[in-house]
């Protein structure tokens, strides 16, 4: 029974992760992008809660996928905006990796997730303009 869930679970992985491959790149950053947002407001949730376990996995989750945005990214062909992107994805990285000793950690966290809400405004508005 726990292999036919593991299979299960790893085909519905794979169909996921096919169908992000056959959208438009926008797109998929944007998925990315509010994925992060919803991960970085459940650490922060579980920050305040003193989850602090909680808390732990959701940074890691937030660690892998701007690990991914990093290593799928080419930032030097992006130019100024390239670099200001990359020096964001860190910053948010060390902020989360840091946040048990951070006095700011709800400000911090809160900063990021407003930071992404903008990007993610962004994305929507050129996935639209490019739909048109």
């Amino acid at each position: 029974m726990a292999d036919q869930r593991a299979a299960y679970a790893g085909a519905v992985s794979a169909y996921r992760a096919s169908a992000l491959l056959t959208r438009d790149p926008v797109d998929v950053l944007l998925l990315l992008h509010e994925e992060l947002g919803r991960t970085l407001l459940a650490a922060k949730t579980a920050y305040e809660a003193r989850t602090l376990d909680q808390m732990c996995r959701c940074n890691e989750r937030s660690v892998r996928i701007l690990a991914a945005l990093r290593a799928a990214m080419d930032f030097k062909a992006a130019g100024p905006d390239g670099a200001a992107l990359e020096r964001l994805y860190l910053r948010i990285s060390s902020d989360v990796m840091r946040v048990l000793n951070d006095d700011n950690a709800t400000e911090t966290y809160q900063s990021a997730i407003e930071t992404l809400q903008s990007m993610c405004r962004d994305l929507q508005q050129r996935r639209r303009l490019a739909m048109r």
